[in-house]
């Protein structure tokens, strides 16, 4: 993966796939990452709504709509820095809170009506970060994910196909 400019963080991971001591690895190597915040991380979770209730953003991104593969995607995003956490393992290991609001508008080609969902998903920081650099560096991540999971997919389904081929051929 490329290295980002010193603005933005260097790695990306969920905060439930990453123990304490992968963060603290990251963070003495002299990199940052940016980490999202799910449902099992629940103080942190709770922290995290807690501080965008009560504490005024430091800077907000507002993407421009977005338009491809049948929907229409508008982004948010938002960010609180100097984030202070309940959770005493974490304490003092993220700097910035980053909340990303997602509204999608995808047609419904059978009621030709579209149809609008809504999703919010948070992330912590390393490393100071502006609204747009955090929208940059998550985006970029989605999109190294989604190139990744395509590739599996494809080699997986190509290999599954591959063995349903070869256990015909064997049943013959």
């Amino acid at each position: 993966r490329r290295r980002h400019t010193r603005s933005l963080c260097d790695w990306s991971s969920d905060v439930c796939s990453s123990d304490l001591k992968t963060v603290l690895a990251i963070k003495d190597s002299g990199n940052h990452g940016i980490f999202q915040v799910k449902e099992n991380q629940a103080t942190l979770l709770e922290d995290c709504r807690l501080v965008a209730h009560r504490e005024p953003a430091q800077d907000v991104y507002r993407q421009p709509p977005q338009k491809a593969h049948g929907r229409i995607e508008a982004r948010t995003v938002t960010v609180w820095n100097d984030f202070q956490t309940t959770d005493s393992q974490w304490d003092g290991l993220f700097s910035t809170l980053i909340c990303v609001e997602r509204q999608r508008s995808r047609k419904n080609t059978k009621s030709k009506r579209w149809e609008v969902t809504e999703e919010t998903a948070w992330f912590l920081s390393t490393c100071p970060l502006g609204a747009e650099g955090a929208a940059e560096a998550i985006r970029s991540h989605w999109g190294i994910e989604n190139r990744s999971h395509h590739v599996r997919d494809t080699a997986f389904a190509a290999d599954a196909r591959s063995e349903e081929h070869t256990s015909e051929l064997q049943s013959h």
